[in-house]
């Protein structure tokens, strides 16, 4: 009994003196973040520059940091206020509001208290995602793994673009939970590359692009974002984005109605994608730039081997369908 009430002391004391400790960085850091708003303030490019880590001062040397800082001046003018978000992995997330804008600043910063990254973003307030009507299957046999998906940036980067707000990439991974066997620089390794892509939902294809070639692993292509993509338009007037298909796999032309389970392709490695996988989201309207995102849920599925009469797919979760496809 005293060995136990020792043990939970020891316990306890060691809790709370990590989480002091915990405390005393995340201050650091908020010291470094206040040093970067009063450099800016009072237009000191070289003093920013000086709180960088040693590889982001290559990355950004002086006149490239006071290049960049200037120009964040001039069209946003001078910073009014500043208030911490969230940690988000590696990043601490604040809240900026400039005098024409409000933005978001994404900082790193190491254990010696230095930036090693950073990045100005759009702010986007966490509203409410509104849900999709329309009843969903998955679009995929198997189980796979659920890499972004969520209703927050630290689950869910797409967030910070609205027509993207619901959503989610999937993989396959194997036992070992790898993506890939033996060459990663070979689409075919990769456990999902040339699986097949099934309609969610009954719908109409009023987009169907297929000759975007497969990206070698690792290597994106940023002039063409969503590659190979089918676009669908459900009876309630949601558009369903289902990118990154195989080059050539798409089994479906503009005008065709689908029904649930029919094959719409091949999933594959095309667009901005780093390696083969699955990006599905539904937006409000037919083009990204004029619409809001919506938050997919699916019926009779499994997550994490456990059955769901109707789930939003979630980071990190293993989801199937309840019964495979054809």
């Amino acid at each position: 009994m005293k060995r136990t009430i020792i043990t939970t002391i020891l316990t306890l004391i060691f809790v709370i003196s990590f989480t002091v400790m915990a405390q005393k960085k995340e201050s650091k850091r908020h010291k470094v973040v206040e040093a970067v708003i009063n450099n800016y303030k009072s237009d000191n490019n070289i003093g920013i520059y000086n709180l960088f880590a040693t590889e982001m001062q290559k990355a950004m040397p002086e006149d490239k940091t006071a290049e960049f800082f200037n120009n964040l001046r001039k069209n946003a003018g001078t910073i009014k206020s500043y208030s911490y978000l969230k940690k988000a992995s590696t990043f601490n997330l604040y809240k900026v509001e400039f005098e024409k804008a409000t933005l978001q600043l994404n900082i790193s910063i190491d254990k010696n208290m230095k930036i090693d990254g950073f990045a100005f973003r759009p702010y986007v307030e966490n509203k409410k995602i509104a849900n999709v009507e329309t009843d969903l299957t998955l679009p995929f046999d198997d189980e796979w793994y659920v890499v972004w998906g969520g209703d927050t940036e630290d689950v869910n980067y797409h967030i910070i673009l609205e027509s993207q707000r619901g959503a989610f990439d999937c993989i396959i991974l194997d036992s070992e939970d790898k993506s890939f066997k033996n060459d990663r620089s070979v689409n075919e390794n990769f456990y999902c590359f040339g699986k097949k892509l099934y309609a969610p939902c009954k719908a109409e294809v009023i987009m169907a692009v297929d000759g975007i070639k497969d990206n070698i692993p690792g290597v994106m292509n940023n002039t063409f974002p969503t590659g190979n993509t089918v676009v669908l338009k459900t009876e309630n007037n949601e558009y369903i984005y289902v990118c990154h298909f195989k080059q050539f796999s798409i089994k479906v032309k503009q005008g065709d109605i689908v029904n649930k389970g029919d094959l719409l392709g091949l999933c594959g490695n095309s667009g901005r994608s780093s390696e083969a996988h699955l990006h599905l989201h539904i937006q409000s309207n037919e083009y990204q730039e004029d619409s809001n995102g919506l938050k997919a849920y699916f019926s009779n599925i499994v997550v994490n081997k456990n059955p769901e009469l109707r789930y939003s797919p979630l980071k990190g979760d293993r989801i199937e369908n309840s019964v495979e496809k054809k």
